[in-house]
C-alpha cells in the first residue's frame, strides 16, 4: 500500500519547486532552525530512542510537525506521503529510518552532527559507517574526514540579523553556554573549564553559564532571551573537546564576542588565532588569555568585530538553506 502510495506521489511530484514532506526527528534544536525557511514539511517520528524537542532550547519551527509516538509505525498521517526520511543520529534514527526507506520506497539521507569518540574502538566505527544512506551529509570537512566515508558537506548557518550586537552596556564577565554540562564532560570539556575557571572554588575572573544545568544554571527561556546573553557578556569561553563545531560559537561570533577556545575540531577553520580570538588547548593559556581580554576592551571590540564579519562571510544562513534545498531536492 504505502508503496503505491509513494509511486503516484513520485508521478505527480515536481521535485524542484512542489513542497516535501520529510520524515525526520527532534535532534539539535538551534540547529533545525535553519531549515523554517525551507518550502518543506518536516514530520518528526517519535520512537523510544529519540529525543524529545526541548521548547527552552528553540520554539518548533512551523514548518516542523510533531507526530505523536503511541500509533507507532501509523503516525504519520494517511494524507501525507513522505518524500525522503533524514536520520540524524546513527544510533537512535537509523534502524527506523532504514525500515522507514524500505516501506515507502523513498531515499535516505543521512546527517550526521558529531564525531566517533576517541574511545571507540575501529571496528565499532566501521560497524557505525556501514549505517549509511543515498546520501550522506557532514557539517565539515573535518567531520567527514574523522568518519572516514564518502559523503557531502553543508556547513552551519547563523541568522546574523537576528543574532547581532544591539551595543548595549556590557558586563564584565566570560559567558559559556553548555547544556547538560556536567554529563557531557568528554565531548564538551566541564573538567576543563573548572580548571580554566576555578570554579567551584574561588573564580579566576568573573564568569556566567547558561543552559539546561541543575544546580548550576538553567537555558534561556526564549531566543531573545539567548541573543541577550550574548550581547551583555564581554568574552565567549568555550571548551569543547569533540565537536566539529558548537553552535554556540558561531551565535557568539556573530553578537560580536571575541571567542577563547580550545584549539580542535573544526574550531580553528573557523577562528583564526589572535583574529576573532584565541585558540589553545593549554589551561594556563586559556586562563590567560581570558584574563587578558577582560582587561583589554580595545581589543575585545576588534576581536569581536572580525567574529562577526567572519560569520556573514562564511556562514550566512541564506548559503545554508539554499544548500539544504539544493540537496533535498537533488536526492530525488
Amino acid at each position: 500500500m504505502e508503496q503505491v502510495q509513494s509511486i503516484l506521489r513520485k508521478s505527480i511530484l515536481n521535485k524542484d519547486v512542489d513542497r516535501l514532506n520529510i520524515i525526520t526527528y527532534s535532534t539539535h534544536e538551534r540547529y533545525q532552525t535553519g531549515w523554517q525557511n525551507l518550502d518543506m514539511s518536516f514530520y518528526l517520528w517519535q520512537t523510544e530512542y529519540a529525543k524529545p524537542w526541548k521548547y527552552s532550547y528553540a520554539p518548533l519551527p512551523k514548518n516542523h510537525i510533531m507526530l505523536n509516538g503511541k500509533y507507532g509505525d501509523h503516525q504519520l498521517p494517511y494524507y501525507v506521503t513522505p518524500d525522503l526520511i533524514l536520520s540524524q543520529n546513527k544510533l537512535a534514527h537509523y534502524q527506523k529510518s532504514f525500515e522507514l526507506s524500505k516501506k515507502w520506497n523513498i531515499p535516505l539521507v543521512c546527517l550526521e552532527h558529531t564525531l566517533p569518540m576517541p574511545s571507540w574502538p575501529q571496528y565499532y566505527i566501521d560497524n557505525l559507517n556501514r549505517m549509511s544512506g543515498d546520501l550522506n551529509i557532514y557539517i565539515s570537512e573535518y567531520s567527514k574526514e574523522r568518519w572516514g566515508t564518502e559523503g557531502i558537506i553543508i556547513e552551519h548557518g547563523v541568522d546574523h540579523e537576528l543574532f547581532s550586537p544591539n551595543y548595549q552596556q556590557k558586563n564584565n564577565y566570560v559567558l559559556s553556554i553548555v547544556n547538560d554540562w556536567k554529563n557531557r564532560d568528554e565531548p564538551c570539556g566541564w573538567t576543563l573549564w573548572t580548571q580554566i575557571s576555578g570554579y567551584p572554588n574561588k573564580p579566576n575572573f568573573p564568569i556566567k553559564v547558561v543552559g539546561d544545568n541543575p544546580g548550576l544554571s538553567i537555558a534561556p527561556p526564549t531566543t531573545q532571551h539567548l541573543i541577550n546573553e550574548y550581547n551583555t557578556a564581554s568574552i565567549f569561553l568555550n571548551t569543547s573537546q569533540y565537536s566539529p563545531i558548537p553552535t554556540v560559537i558561531l551565535e557568539a561570533m556573530s553578537c560580536g564576542l571575541p571567542i577563547v577556545s580550545t584549539n580542535n575540531c573544526m574550531i580553528p577553520e573557523v577562528i583564526t588565532h589572535g583574529e576573532e580570538g584565541f585558540l589553545s588547548n593549554d589551561i594556563n593559556e586559556l586562563r590567560s588569555y581570558c584574563i587578558q581580554l577582560l582587561k583589554d576592551q580595545a581589543l575585545r571590540e576588534e576581536m569581536g568585530k572580525k567574529a562577526r564579519e567572519k560569520i556573514i562571510q562564511k556562514f550566512s544562513m541564506k548559503k545554508f538553506e539554499q544548500s539544504w534545498n539544493k540537496v533535498l531536492r537533488g536526492v530525488l
